[in-house]
């Protein structure tokens, strides 16, 4: 892609959502239908996103070419102009709303209901002049705020690194993780084989993990703990002011389109409904799980003067989750580096296709690419990719051969690509309504899995397997659930609902019967032994996860408290003093100040504002679902293809409440995930 054919496509994508719209408005409610109103609706939406989609993932993807972001710059204000046109329209409203109430309208399937509602939801009728004006501009400021702190992690993921010359200094660190180390340092330039040095780049979190886990070394996990801080903390890159001036402005924004917050606003068709009930959500797990924040502190202190601390009140950050994995490892013996060998990532992720293609009914395989420089041309048979390494598979319905969708896989940390994990869909497909022509969909599975030395086999830690079955629920989920309009497929799901396929694939990633199916020694080749699955299965629910859930709630906590009380809680006050004082009764207390993780905490501010309590509730979902898998068989095709049926093919063509009930029969029930956690 070039600044040209991305201002050419843009355009024609343009051309064609305003000619849509004009089809739209000339339709006649008396003698319309479904298609021609909502129908059309979606598909001119459909078109709007289009373009912005392929340029978030190339800017992910760290794909972006000199002059590509200017050039889509300078489309955004016509674009802007036709979202406005169609969303805040009169005779667009008019349309569909006059339609909403025919006889025909009436006779609709639960699922074409749904989808007017949703759609219905997003044309207001046109703000006087002055609130129209008003709002555009907060929406621009906004917009501005979000890259400009978009823009200050990114500075500062590429302007930190740290060179390791004294091997002492990386001490108890996994033998893999320091191959890795070596190799980066060596294509860096750093090193030689015979001056060998281990560098370590914020855009692999993992090997900062394993550092961060591992290390014996206090001063080397210092280093690495405020290497990951660096980023939207340090000036001219601080972005405590900018997280100030967003949420102003998204509170501002709520109140013109009159909601009493952005949290409210947000959450209208989300599973939780509104700010009240998200609330009322984490307080009362917080409260449940408060035996389980006690029991982490204590043990907590009792770890830390074992390991020689003499402050046993407070702990320094960069050595909480050391002791966390020391404490875990001395309560059951499990080493989880003695699982490395057996996780060699080209086997585990076909093992992982094979292991859920079976349990979904599913066939995928992969397809042959190229990635082209400059104007080389490619064989016939390949599909272009942006970068080297990243590779297609497409997933094919075992029993029908139908083609579903298909995704592309970019696994690997490179300078530029973003550091997180996540999936993206590209291209929005049906499932073909009444006709049975359904169309596949299209998406990009990303991770950061750091490259292994050459030569050397890439054996993932348990941390990075959980990961990719993560990323692969999301995958599968996006593939597989479409409805006959856009905003029926999963990508459109409420985000409280949308990580629940992706929680439930992880839990598989702790099962004995499952690891010892898919995983195989990387030289030997013999399965992983059925004792050291079941040891790592008894350290699920260890300290280590026990303080990542309250953490995850308490980051829960503060994301609604600045997105339904800024102006109580956090205007012209210090982010660390407000953040302190939510965390310190949950937590024991930091030795740092700087404590406010939000200015580099990209997901709570970008995406699931307002919403980051999905974690949480995604987890009480799937150990409700999990059980009821586990009870009648994890290889259950029968239960797994029910999975397919109701949870993940809908999409959002139904509530997800309603999803959730034609799969359970019932509600959501915390029972399971408070049973684990607290005993």
């Amino acid at each position: 892609m070039t600044e040209q054919s991305l201002m050419a496509d843009t355009t024609a994508a343009l051309d064609l959502a305003q000619q849509k719209l004009r089809h739209l408005l000339q339709a006649d409610p008396a003698q319309a239908d479904f298609d021609a109103t909502f129908g059309a609706f979606s598909r001119i939406e459909q078109e709007l996103t289009r373009i912005e989609t392929y340029i978030y993932h190339l800017d992910h993807a760290g794909a972006d070419k000199p002059g590509l972001m200017a050039a889509h710059r300078s489309i955004a204000p016509r674009r802007n102009r036709i979202w406005q046109e169609v969303h805040q329209s009169a005779a667009v409203h008019r349309v569909l709303h006059q339609w909403a109430k025919s006889p025909q309208a009436a006779t609709l399937a639960p699922e074409k209901k749904h989808a007017m509602a949703i759609l219905l939801s997003q044309v207001s009728l046109p703000k006087d002049d002055t609130t129209a004006r008003l709002l555009a501009k907060k929406r621009v400021q906004l917009h501005e705020q979000i890259s400009k702190y978009n823009d200050n992690i990114r500075a500062g993921i590429q302007n930190w690194q740290h060179l390791f010359t004294n091997p002492a200094q990386l001490d108890g660190v996994p033998a893999a993780t320091l191959s890795k180390m070596a190799a980066d340092a060596r294509r860096a330039g750093l090193a030689t084989e015979q001056k060998p040095a281990w560098l370590i780049t914020l855009t692999a979190p993992g090997t900062m993990l394993d550092i961060m886990e591992h290390c014996t070394v206090a001063e080397t996990r210092k280093t690495c703990w405020l290497g990951l801080k660096s980023p939207g903390y340090r000036p001219p890159h601080d972005n405590g002011p900018i997280v100030h001036r967003m949420m102003q402005l998204r509170h501002d924004i709520a109140l013109l389109e009159g909601y009493p917050n952005h949290a409210d606003l947000k959450l209208r068709h989300y599973m939780l409904k509104n700010s009240k009930n998200a609330r009322l959500f984490v307080d009362n797990m917080l409260q449940r799980l408060r035996p389980v924040a006690e029991a982490n502190k204590e043990a907590l202190r009792n770890g830390a003067a074992a390991h020689g601390s003499n402050g046993t009140a407070t702990i320094p950050p960069w050595d909480l989750v050391y002791y966390c994995t020391q404490i875990d490892q001395a309560s059951n013996k499990l080493n989880e580096e003695a699982l490395r060998p057996y996780f060699e990532y080209e086997s585990i992720l076909q093992g992982t296709m094979t292991y859920f293609g079976n349990l979904y009914g599913l066939s995928i395989r992969e397809l042959p690419t190229c990635y082209r420089q400059g104007d080389a041309s490619a064989p016939a048979d390949h599909i272009d990719v942006w970068a080297p390494g990243v590779r297609v598979f497409a997933v094919h319905d075992a029993a029908g051969g139908a083609h579903l969708g298909s995704f592309y896989l970019d696994a690997f940390a490179r300078r530029g690509k973003k550091y997180n994990a996540g999936c993206q869909l590209l291209g929005s497909g049906t499932n073909g309504g009444n006709t049975g022509k359904a169309t596949p969909q299209l998406l990009a599975m990303m991770l950061p899995l750091q490259p292994a030395a050459q030569g050397e086999p890439l054996l993932l830690s348990h941390r990075e397997l959980r990961m990719l079955f993560h990323e692969f629920g999301h995958a599968l989920h996006l593939i597989l659930g479409k409805g006959e309009i856009h905003q029926q497929t999963a990508a459109c799901q409420a985000l409280d609902f949308i990580e629940l396929p992706a929680q439930l694939h992880e839990a598989h990633a702790w099962e004995p019967d499952v690891l010892c199916t898919i995983a195989r020694h990387h030289s030997t080749g013999a399965p992983l032994p059925r004792a050291l699955a079941e040891q790592l299965a008894a350290t699920r629910y260890g300290l280590k996860h026990r303080h990542a859930a309250i953490n995850s709630l308490l980051a829960a906590k503060i994301d609604l408290e600045l997105h339904t009380r800024y102006k109580e809680s956090f205007y012209n006050k210090s982010l660390d003093a407000v953040i302190r004082s939510i965390i310190e009764p949950w937590v024991l207390p930091s030795t740092i100040g700087n404590i406010a993780f939000i200015r580099n905490f990209e997901h709570a501010v970008d995406g699931y504002d307002a919403a980051y309590y999905a974690y949480t509730l995604a987890e009480v979902m799937a150990a409700d679902v999990f059980a009821e898998l586990k009870q009648q068989g994890l290889t259950n095709s029968a239960f797994g293809k029910n999975i397919r049926k109701t949870l993940l093919e809908p999409g959002y063509s139904l509530p997800p409440q309603q999803l959730y009930r034609n799969l359970m029969g019932r509600g959501p029930k915390a029972d399971a995930f408070l049973k684990n956690l607290l005993k």
